[in-house]
């Protein structure tokens, strides 16, 4: 796929122009068109009834003093003038819908004219970086397709499954005035980048549980290290968990035969090798029946996406990586199966964590937290600047904020609040949820100290709060994206949530640090 940047309208080259207009039929940049293409576009939105609204649609084959291009296409982009802009989310609808119209006419190259300054952001000097950004993010996220086990509809041999030219658009050609064009290209690039990671977290978190196990995600993990030169990675087995006392993680694994693998990888990208670095744990169920605590049948083979926070943060390293950032970074996998057999753990069961807290077993489908418990006891050992747990943890951050918006909490607020205006930068959202003493409380135990699971009320907050016993040592922030992390039904998609809302946080810690 090719996102470049254009200064002329090269008339004859592409096959496809197209165009933004506002809720008043108006297209919103006329200057590089004459005024009898501009007069008949807007002639022809109004026979064919169009509303301007938000991601609405038209194309048309024939418009007066234009040559070269096969087809025109208009999308509408609301409200849209000097005074109103659009949000990220808003431009993220208007590319998904341009994206299936593309399919649709069989396009498969194009030309936009696409307003640099789209997007409402707090300063007019960010507005093409932003707006290029998120459109390209945008874009590839919606031509995503995942045919990797697919027999009857194969791509050509040699070809990759997302291929240019197996899935339509073979070039993007953004007209951008020449004072725009470093930021707007500034923004393609990271895009790429970022989408990058995104696509490797979505690929991971669409593979079945008999192929992404565990060693799986391990080697997905030696991966990175052999494809890029500043990362390196550890992969930590059983004896070595064993060795370093993670009994809770170590139980939640005992009744499969893929056996837990804990691989930390480590992206060394600034100036002083001994910064400290930016720790991110990834929660990474390959497979959850939830135990002896059985879940339903209905839905249980979308289990294969508890591993998506794991997913997330291999995607990060990724992206990361390609955007070459000047940090220091360690991404640790806890990989675990939590299946049913003679040897399983069970409710009852007091466990001992690697910090040296007892747990008792109150749910065997509260498994996540106990594999955190011990991978967040153990990334102490970093002296962290800060660290972002990610996982799909509870059903009850979904009742809470459903699909579409992540848990955040923090033991600071702040730290809270920096996650989620980096979300809402790039519309991967994030919502701040309580957590304090009153949820820590409902964690603490009868028989021993604590319980893996507390009342139904309040899951998303208790769940929290069990974690935070062990992460007294630093600054802590946890990501529930239970709701996010894919999308549920019949064309079932990992999303790759949240590699966008953490890569921008990384990049903005970046900036306050300059």
């Amino acid at each position: 796929m090719l996102f470049n940047v254009v200064h002329t309208l090269q008339h004859g080259k592409e096959d496809t122009l197209v165009l933004f207009a506002n809720t008043e039929g108006k297209l919103v940049r006329t200057n590089d068109l004459n005024a009898d293409t501009v007069a008949d576009v807007e002639r022809l939105l109004v026979l064919d009834n169009f509303k301007g609204s938000t991601g609405e649609v038209s194309h048309f084959y024939s418009v007066a003093g234009l040559t070269g291009f096969t087809r025109v296409i208009v999308a509408g982009v609301g409200k849209y003038d000097a005074e109103h802009k659009l949000t990220a989310k808003a431009l993220k609808k208007v590319a998904d819908k341009l994206v299936k119209k593309l399919v649709e006419v069989k396009a498969s190259s194009l030309t936009l004219l696409l307003p640099e300054d789209l997007l409402t952001t707090a300063e007019a000097s960010d507005a093409p970086y932003h707006t290029a950004l998120v459109f390209v993010e945008a874009i590839n996220f919606s031509r995503y397709k995942f045919k990797r086990f697919l027999t009857l509809d194969k791509p050509e041999e040699g070809h990759a499954d997302n291929c240019s030219c197996c899935t339509g658009v073979k070039s993007y050609h953004f007209y951008v005035t020449p004072e725009h064009a470093a930021a707007f290209e500034a923004g393609l690039a990271d895009a790429r980048c970022i989408s990058a990671g995104v696509k490797l977290a979505r690929d991971l978190g669409n593979l079945p549980g008999n192929i992404c196990t565990p060693r799986y995600l391990a080697d997905q993990g030696e991966k990175l290290a052999r494809d890029y030169d500043n990362i390196t990675t550890e992969v930590l087995d059983e004896n070595a968990l064993e060795a370093l006392g993670m009994g809770c993680y170590l139980a939640v694994g005992k009744g499969s035969s893929n056996r837990p693998y804990m691989t930390v990888v480590k992206y060394n990208g600034a100036p002083d090798s001994n910064q400290r670095p930016y720790v991110f744990v990834g929660k990474g169920m390959t497979f959850d029946t939830g135990g002896y605590s059985l879940k339903p049948a209905a839905s249980m083979e979308e289990m294969k996406y508890d591993m998506c926070g794991a997913a997330s943060v291999l995607g990060l390293v990724k992206a990361v990586a390609e955007l070459n950032l000047p940090i220091n970074l360690v991404g640790v996998v806890a990989g675990c199966e939590n299946l049913i057999s003679s040897t399983s753990y069970r409710p009852g069961d007091i466990l001992k964590s690697m910090n040296g807290l007892t747990v008792e077993v109150n749910n065997t489908d509260a498994e996540g937290r106990l594999v955190l418990c011990d991978a967040l006891t153990y990334v102490a050992r970093f002296n962290p600047l800060k660290v972002i747990d990610i996982a799909t943890l509870t059903g009850a951050c979904m009742v809470a904020l459903g699909s579409r918006i992540t848990g955040v909490f923090s033991t600071r607020d702040e730290f809270a609040r920096e996650l989620v205006e980096a979300g809402e930068y790039v519309d991967d959202r994030g919502w701040h949820l309580p957590l304090d003493d009153d949820f820590r409380a409902d964690m603490r135990g009868n028989h021993a100290d604590l319980t893996n699971a507390g009342s139904r009320f309040g899951g998303a907050s208790t769940a929290a709060a069990f974690l935070s016993y062990f992460t007294k040592d630093y600054d802590w922030a946890h990501l529930d994206v239970a709701g996010t992390a894919w999308v549920s039904g019949k064309y079932h998609l990992a999303t790759g949530r949240p590699v966008s809302l953490m890569t921008r946080w990384l990049q903005n810690q970046v900036m306050q640090a300059e």
